[in-house]
């Protein structure tokens, strides 16, 4: 039932078919908060959660769980570690009862924790919640704001949704926690996880250089992935897991850069691979890919984009980023990751060279 097209002071305002920016949205500190293509990162506590690709909140793609004869409760631990504290934050989620009305009430809470993992006996006291007591079978959104504290090194983000009937089953989608989120949920059809940075680099595999979390610096809110290459150059990657979409499938891709080591960078390159399996296991290439390149590096930030086809016998497709350098030493900042059949890079779109 959301509206996506508001955005705070600072962010692109923009429908949902011009996408709101190329990548995830920005400020959202939560990890695969839209369910493109799996139920990762998140942890059912009660009733048994599976992934439905057919239906989503604003695009197909949402997290179902069912509780039979139990009431249903899943979560995910945000890691707060490196940010300026306190932070204001909005949070919810959109969310449907499939179960025709047997879902007495909806509660998302967000609750500080002392540390990153959110242990249970760690909670600093500091906790927010929002409810909506009348559900409807057709998407809608339960949301709230919350200040994480000063002694914060975890969030736990809390969805639970209690019965009136023997079995219930909800369908949720677009998650979101962040200081300027004020639309649901990341950027629709995006198929990369954890494409901003907003609190860690977890999904992203480093085969070259060295790797760390900025919190201080990215491309439109603060987080990015720094890259270090001490003599090497820089390449790191993700396989998205494309199972189950239809296909073929026409996609965007790219992702924003800025060369911290003062133009020692000599190309940027983002390329996209189609394998024949999920895990995108070497050796299962089916030969179809794409890659962008960047020739003029700078030391603020700009984007390398193109445009690729998924294939019909892909099950997996890689994307990966390789910087060469022309110097001992090279510094890369990489932010706003994207790949996605909606997802239309809006921002620095000037600066990309295929």
């Amino acid at each position: 039932m959301k509206s996506i097209g508001v955005l705070a002071a600072g962010f692109l305002a923009c429908s949902l078919t011009e996408a709101a920016f190329a990548g995830c949205q920005p400020g959202n500190f939560i990890n695969n908060c839209a369910f493109p293509i799996d139920i990762s990162g998140w942890t059912t506590t009660s009733g048994t959660p599976s992934h439905d690709p057919s239906e989503g909140s604003s695009l197909p793609g949402s997290l179902q769980v069912v509780g039979a004869g139990v009431d249903i409760s899943f979560q995910q631990c945000v890691d707060m570690t490196g940010f300026a504290l306190p932070i204001p934050v909005n949070f919810g989620i959109d969310y449907r009862d499939a179960s025709a009305n047997a879902i007495e009430t909806l509660t998302v809470s967000v609750s500080d924790y002392t540390d990153p993992a959110c242990t249970p006996g760690n909670e600093t006291g500091n906790s927010s919640n929002a409810s909506d007591g009348i559900t409807s079978t057709s998407y809608e959104q339960v949301s709230g704001t919350h200040t994480i504290g000063v002694a914060a090194q975890g969030v736990l983000f809390r969805v639970q949704a209690t019965r009136f009937a023997s079995t219930i089953t909800g369908h949720f989608d677009d998650a979101f926690l962040g200081a300027n989120v004020v639309y649901a949920g990341c950027q629709p059809g995006n198929y990369i996880s954890n494409c901003g940075f907003p609190s860690n680099i977890l999904g992203w595999t480093t085969t070259s250089g060295s790797p760390s979390h900025d919190p201080t610096e990215g491309s439109s809110t603060p987080g990015s992935l720094q890259v270090v290459g001490a003599g090497v150059d820089i390449s790191f990657q993700q396989c998205v897991n494309v199972t189950g979409l239809a296909l073929p499938m026409g996609i965007s891709y790219g992702i924003d850069y800025r060369d911290a080591s003062a133009n020692a960078m000599e190309t940027v390159r983002v390329s996209v691979s189609d394998y024949t399996d999920a895990a995108c296991t070497p050796g299962n290439e089916t030969g179809n890919s794409s890659e962008a390149t960047d020739g003029i590096t700078s030391t603020s930030y700009e984007q390398v984009s193109g445009a690729h086809t998924i294939g019909v016998s892909a099950q997996g497709v890689l994307f990966r980023v390789y910087a060469q350098r022309f110097s001992s030493t090279i510094t890369g900042h990489f932010d706003d990751a994207f790949v996605g059949a909606n997802v239309v890079p809006v921002d620095l779109q000037s600066i990309a060279i295929e």
